[in-house]
């Protein structure tokens, strides 16, 4: 009865004895009522369950007054503040002890079989339109990265202590659209951008690579739908990239057998961008093709020796029969010579390329004196 405290001397004769007997009554009352609630919801349990969300189902003490649809907590009896579960109260048999709760908040991890249960408040609430004049101080959790299982969104923090290398593919449904959490990274894990996992700057199939320490926004477009923002512990923009891919191929192989004026390539020494950054393909009919795949800014250099004006198109619709002077304006990317007789030229340059833009060496054909030969090259180096 530790909830009860005497008032004071009951026996002061200037007062009225049978107030202060009736005051001292009840509060030895509310003292034992509050005690017998505290009772009549708390209990403990053996049973053996995994930290986690979900139903559980548990045995309890009997004759407890507890019914569905209450919130209750189920927390390690070693650590409960640590090591606990939150969830609404499915059932509960007071005759056998019996009870299932759906768990939809935790803290912790781990399968203990000491619990302590007792009512509680909700997890979480639902505010309306609401103006906060104090700082709001939120908690950190971590959870390890996962191809599609890192629950960012149950972890007991906003901020997430991301950990491992895993390459991300996808996350469990958010909560809620408009549901963030923010992510620093451990490690150097990686996330791959897709119609559902939306990252600014990296092309759908493509995969961003992550340094310790950078910072990665999640952002539920719907439930299933997530929108990145990368920030870089190093100052660099998102987009710049740490992995130069490039491209070099030489030594001309004629052209295309029905595209005539479209230049072949005889070797590629280097491709290291090949499926991540661009495709590139060479066909006996078609000539020579490289696809963008990452939007980025690109440094290209094409040489080789002809007699008049040859050069790089860019997402060529003209005829492959087209020679480069012919070309619309728009598809004339880089011109490389208009030289009379047979010489050597060569021409750079740097640009922004889409995802899906695509380059094709386009000549003048017919007019070429040497259609094999080893100063034909292409050059493509990602910078950014």
């Amino acid at each position: 009865m530790s909830n009860y405290a005497a008032t004071g001397n009951p026996g002061n004769g200037t007062r009225n004895i049978s107030d202060q007997i009736r005051d001292e009554f009840l509060l030895i009352q509310n003292a034992i009522s509050s005690k017998a609630e505290r009772n009549a919801t708390n209990s403990v349990s053996t049973t053996s369950l995994t930290i986690g969300t979900g139903v559980k189902t548990l045995a309890i003490e009997t004759g407890k007054e507890l019914v569905g649809g209450q919130t209750v907590s189920i927390s390690d009896t070693a650590s409960p503040a640590v090591n606990y579960m939150i969830g609404i109260l499915l059932s509960y048999d007071s005759t056998t002890g019996l009870a299932q709760v759906d768990v939809t908040s935790f803290g912790g991890s781990g399968t203990k079989t000491s619990w302590i249960i007792g009512l509680s408040n909700p997890a979480g609430v639902t505010l309306g339109s609401n103006t906060f004049t104090g700082a709001q101080n939120l908690s950190r959790a971590t959870v390890a990265s996962h191809a599609t299982t890192a629950d960012i969104w149950n972890a007991s923090g906003n901020q997430i202590n991301f950990t491992g290398t895993a390459t991300v593919t996808s996350f469990p449904s958010a909560p809620q659209p408009g549901a963030s959490r923010k992510l620093i990274c451990a490690a150097a894990c990686s996330f791959t951008a897709s119609s559902d996992m939306i990252i600014d700057g990296v092309a759908s199939g493509a995969t961003f690579v992550c340094a310790a320490n950078d910072v990665v926004t999640v952002e539920a477009l719907t439930v299933s739908q997530f929108r990145l923002t990368i920030q870089r512990y190093d100052g660099r923009p998102p987009f710049w990239t740490r992995t130069r891919y490039k491209f070099y191929g030489h030594t001309g192989a004629g052209h295309g057998s029905s595209s005539t004026m479209k230049r072949r390539l005889a070797t590629v020494v280097t491709n290291t961008g090949d499926a991540v950054a661009w495709t590139y393909t060479d066909s006996a009919t078609l000539g020579g093709k490289l696809t963008f795949i990452q939007p980025g800014l690109y440094n290209i250099t094409y040489a080789d020796v002809g007699s008049k004006q040859y050069g790089l198109s860019k997402n060529q619709a003209s005829a492959g029969t087209t020679v480069f002077d012919s070309l619309t304006a728009t598809e004339k990317f880089l011109r490389v010579s208009g030289e009379s007789g047979n010489e050597f030229n060569c021409a750079s340059i740097t640009s922004f390329m889409d995802s899906g833009d695509f380059i094709e060496m386009v000549t003048n054909g017919a007019v070429w004196t040497t259609n094999s030969n080893n100063w034909t090259s292409l050059y493509v180096e990602r910078l950014a």
